[in-house]
Parts: structure tokens; sequence; C-alpha cells
């Protein structure tokens, strides 16, 4: 609590056009935050961000061309959209929910949303032959208001049963989880998932090699779709296939009731443990041929009792899936478009929280690889991105995809045609409009459609400085 003299020494602060001291910061402004919350320079309320989607604030959609609209239409009547512009803007307009192309179609209906951003290292990315592909030139506290803000949106535009996987790297990745625990909510928090990276074996170095990335993967509430995503069974060491193998089927702790009855005969399990499965388990992995006694073991069982030959099962050819992706390649090499994300990437991270029918959005969309899979699985989707060289090659490749590989047969050929979608232009202003707001509205319209800070007197920036 502020006392007399604090009110009145930030007063003549005020007046005297003086900075006031940090230390009154959550005096003034008592951070909402139950525990923690990252803060930086430039950090924009959230009641901010979701105030600011006025009519003239949003920018306008216009479909320049549809592709395959009489061919192969799409799931019940939709048709996907590729967006080209800028991805903070055509989020408040999905917010505002207002323009005709969109409206009633997406907000609140996106079940995946998967984003590999700019990881804020300052560099040029270009495709193969010298285009230019996209930046990562913001930086610190730039980059991750940057991406805060597009968090806050995409979280208000998907389904209630909606998920989002974020991929990241070291550069930032820890500051970008808080904020996600923020936005999202940190019990909403699922996993964080290890991913490859391009492998370097650089040497003479004073650190180590980066050799992973990572993904966040956060839902917006507790009820979510999520289909366990099995794989061949790997060594937990090495990562190298291994065929299945008998094992004990008893594990630490006393359940009750203790005995089961394995191939016509009553087993108590060892001192100390219980068998590992029910009755009606067991039931069923008899009846595969996974049920053994193996007669070389003898154990004493709770009892007291001395048995020869302890009940075994055979371990299952596939496991689950954990979060350990390095099975998987990290990028694509050799592609024309810099640091591609590989189709068995994202076909796991689709098929575990999608079914088919559902609309999968990703409004970093570069080479077009979550576009590319979700056509192939049946998901709808929506693209968004800002760069040419990114249009060019997500229609080509969806124009293209008949050639490419099968999702669920890798060695065949896909061989069909993309579904209907519509290439869509964002940022076709009414002039009129726009050359008639007053003098305040036209700046905040310029000031929202660059992403850009007012620079205002120090009397009207109290507030924000801290």
């Amino acid at each position: 609590m502020l006392n007399q003299y604090d009110i009145e020494y930030i007063i003549k602060c005020l007046k005297d056009g003086q900075s006031i001291p940090t230390e009154y910061k959550y005096s003034l402004f008592p951070t909402i935050q139950k525990e923690y919350e990252l803060a930086y320079a430039g950090k924009m309320r959230k009641e901010d961000i979701l105030s600011d989607t006025d009519e003239i604030s949003n920018v306008p959609l216009q479909i320049e061309k549809t592709y395959n609209g009489d061919e192969h239409p799409s799931l019940d009547n939709w048709k996907n959209l590729l967006i080209f512009g800028d991805n903070l803007q055509v989020l408040k307009t999905i917010y505002y929910d207002k323009d005709p192309i969109i409206s009633k179609n997406i907000k609140g209906k996106i079940k995946l949303v998967y984003i590999d951003p700019p990881f804020g290292t300052g560099d040029e990315y270009d495709g193969n032959k010298g285009q230019s592909a996209y930046s990562a030139k913001r930086k610190g506290a730039d980059f991750v208001e940057f991406l805060r803000r597009r968090l806050i949106l995409l979280r208000e535009v998907m389904a209630d049963d909606g998920v989002i996987f974020v991929r990241l790297d070291y550069h930032f990745g820890h500051y970008i989880k808080v904020i996600m625990d923020e936005v999202f909510g940190k019990n909403n928090f699922r996993n964080e998932i290890i991913i490859n990276r391009f492998k370097r074996q650089l040497r003479n170095l004073n650190q180590f090699n980066h050799a992973t990335d990572v993904l966040y993967f956060y839902s917006k509430t507790e009820n979510y779709y999520f289909n366990e995503i099995l794989i061949k069974r790997i060594c937990s060491f090495c990562g190298a296939e291994k065929e299945p193998q008998w094992r004990g089927m008893h594990s630490p702790g006393l359940r009750q009731p203790p005995e089961r009855t394995i191939m016509g005969k009553v087993y108590y399990p060892p001192k100390g443990r219980h068998w590992s499965y029910t009755q009606e388990k067991i039931n069923a992995l008899f009846e595969e041929g996974r049920i053994r006694i193996g007669e070389n073991t003898t154990y004493t069982n709770i009892l007291d009792e001395k048995v020869v030959g302890c009940p075994e099962y055979l371990q299952t050819e596939e496991i689950p899936v954990d979060s350990n992706w390095t099975d998987l390649k990290g990028y694509v090499f050799a592609s024309s478009y810099p640091t591609e994300n590989p189709e068995e990437l994202l076909k796991r991270v689709i098929e575990c929280c999608t079914q088919e029918g559902d609309l999968v959005m990703d409004c970093f969309a570069g080479s077009g690889t979550t576009l590319a899979v979700a056509e192939k699985l049946n998901r709808k989707w929506i693209g968004c991105d800002i760069g040419k060289l990114s249009m060019y090659t997500i229609q080509k490749r969806l124009l293209e995809i008949s050639k490419s590989k099968d999702m669920v047969n890798p060695k065949k050929k896909y061989k069909r045609n993309a579904r209907a979608f519509a290439v869509v232009t964002a940022g076709l202003y009414d002039l009129g409009k726009v050359f008639s707001l007053t003098e305040d509205k036209y700046k905040s319209f310029v000031k929202n459609l660059f992403d850009i800070e007012d620079m205002i007197p120090l009397q009207k920036a109290v507030k924000r400085s801290f």
C-alpha cells in the first residue's frame, strides 16, 4: 500500500516529467498473475490486444484464386484457405469474425494449431536460389512480445477442445514456455517434446553442439482429444529397434485380491509384489499366445511357499510414443525452402490430437508442410504467411501433391489431387474509409497495421512503462 509520502512523491515526479522509480511498479499496478509472470519492456496488456478489434483495424480478406473447386470439393462444403498477409492482422480478423469469407466458419472451430515461428536469432533465411524466405530479425523482448500477441489471439480463436504445438530452439524456448503458461494456463501444459534439429559436429568449442529443438504442447482446456501413437519397440538407451522379450509378470507393491488363475492354475505373486495385470487382461494375453510359465525361475510367494516356474508375458511389438521424438528427422535436407519441417513430424502431431474432418491451422506456414500433411490425412486446414516465396512454394506443393509420398504407405505415391483451396489476400482496404478516419483513429490504424508503438509523452505512457 502507498502511504501519503509515496503518493506526493509520485505526483511530483509526474509534474516534473521524471521517471517513477521501479519499486513502485507493483504498488501502482498489482499483477493479476497468482504465481509468476515474465516481465519485459513493451509487454502489452492482454485486454488491449483483444480490444483492438474494431472494424477498420481488421484486415479485409479477398479471394484471389480457387484451385480444384469443381474436381475435388473439400470436406463438408468447406474450402481450405491459404492466406497471404501478416498473421497478427489475420488472427485479429478471425477473432473479430465479421469478414464474409470466414465469418462463423473458423473462430472457435480450430482443433489444432501448429506453428514453427522464427527463433529470434536475428538471421535472414533464403531459398536455395537466393530468394528471400523469411526473417528472424526480431530479438530479445521484441521477439517475445511478437510471439505472445499471436499466442493470445490463437488461444481465442481455437476450439475449446483445441490444442497447440509450438516449435522453438534454445534461444528463446525457455521464455516462451513461461509466456505459454501465462496465456494457456500452466495446468494446460501437456508436454515438452524433444525433436531433432540439424546435426552439427563442430570441434574445438567450449560448449556442446546443439542437437535438439522442442515442441511445447498445450491444450486450451482439460477437455481435448488425444490419440495414443504407437511405434515399433525400441531400446530405451540407444533408440534402435528391438525384438519383444519375455518378462516376469509382477510389479512392486501389494494388491487385492493377490491371486490369479494362469493357464488353469492359481498363482500367488512373489513376496512384496503383485501380478501386473487383471484377470481379464491375463485371459486376453493367453488367447494371444503371450503368456507362459518360465520354468527356470523359482520364487517365494506371499504365502511363504516356494514356487517353481514364474508366469511371464511377451512384450508387444509396438510401444506408445513418449515425449522423446528423436526417432524422427528434425528438418528436411536439400529442401528448396529453409528449415522445412518433415512430413513425418507433422503426421505424428496431427494424428495424435485430431480426427478426420477437424480443422488445422498454421499461421507461420513456411513451406506448407502442415497444410500438405493435413490434406493427406483428410483434415481441413488454414495456412497463413507473409512471404512471397512461402506462398509460391505452398501453392506448387499442393498442386503437385499427387506426386508426393502417401502418409499411410510412404513407399507409394499419394495419387490424389488436393481438395478445393482458395488463395486469399489480406489487407485490401477500402481506402475511402481509411482516409476518412479522424486523426486519432488513423494513427491507431497505422500503428496496428505495422505492429508499432506510439511515441507518447511520459505522463500518458507512465502506465505502459510498468
